[in-house]
């Protein structure tokens, strides 16, 4: 019986003690909720902008297109 009741008791230990980190680690912010008039808030780093740089480093927008004409007897043409 003793054991029964220490094993209970060390679980609600390590219980309590997981669940006051986990809540611990868990922080919401509400600031996020609410638009912030401030300059400070509209000069703020755009989150995307890494990701539209490797975007536009291994997918451009700006690529011209171009296609080649071959029939298989004269010189190949580029058709732009």
């Amino acid at each position: 019986m003793k054991k029964i009741g220490t094993t209970i008791a060390l679980s609600a230990v390590l219980l309590v003690g997981m669940a006051s980190t986990a809540f611990g680690a868990i922080k919401i912010d509400v600031t996020r909720f609410y638009a912030d008039p401030t300059a400070a808030a509209a000069s703020a780093p755009d989150p995307d902008a890494r990701l539209r740089m490797i975007n536009q480093k291994y997918a451009p927008d700006d690529v011209s297109v171009v296609d080649w004409l071959c029939d298989g007897t004269a010189p190949c043409m580029v058709i732009t």
